[in-house]
């Protein structure tokens, strides 16, 4: 790995972690609405911001460098191949921030229950919000910015993301269609948006 190389996969980590940090925040914030006044756990947003830097970060940048071999270009059915293996390789993602933030909680033991219950959830729910991101960042954003604005858009994924690595039995169960409905919503709009544009 070169110089430039190494550089370029530390900004992305920094920018995900960021992202991932900032994401933890917020949900904080949603998951004590109810609340006069929000505590943040500063252990909890440190274990996200960890996930984004050594985790998450590193993959996001490696799989854009991947896909972009995969499917050189930005043309349309070229865009499409790549917003597809995203989707395809959605899982390993998901699975690799549960299993680091389980982890950095002692408890390692629950990873397999965690995949279990709410792998395929979490994908779901990605599978309406991302397909749109990325088919933008695929066709309009140079390979080495993709990753910063992956991680802006990503700013509003990871307050789903952190309620959904850190959530347990005593934080209410409708909070997450709450979020669910939220970054859908936010989807719909910005794709309408844009049809309105072209339009």
């Amino acid at each position: 790995m070169t110089t430039s190389q190494l550089r370029q996969l530390l900004v992305s980590a920094t920018q995900v972690s960021c992202s991932m940090g900032l994401g933890d925040v917020v949900c904080q914030f949603l998951e004590q609405s109810d609340q006069e006044t929000a505590t943040i756990d500063l252990k909890r947003t440190s274990r996200m911001f960890v996930t984004g830097f050594f985790v998450s970060g590193p993959w996001n940048h490696c799989q854009y460098q991947l896909l972009e071999r995969f499917a050189p270009g930005n043309a349309g059915l070229t865009v499409l191949k790549k917003v597809l293996a995203s989707a395809a390789l959605a899982p390993i993602s998901i699975t690799l921030m549960f299993a680091s933030v389980l982890s950095l909680q002692n408890r390692s033991d629950e990873i397999p229950n965690k995949l279990q219950d709410d792998l395929m959830q979490t994908w779901t729910v990605g599978a309406a919000y991302w397909p749109f991101v990325l088919g933008l960042n695929f066709m309009y954003v140079p390979l080495q910015h993709r990753p910063l604005v992956g991680a802006a858009a990503g700013s509003l994924w990871n307050v789903y993301n952190s309620f959904q690595a850190n959530k347990s039995i005593d934080i209410p169960g409708d909070l997450a269609i709450l979020i669910e409905e939220h970054v859908v919503a936010e989807t719909e709009h910005g794709a309408g948006g844009k049809e309105t544009k072209c339009g």
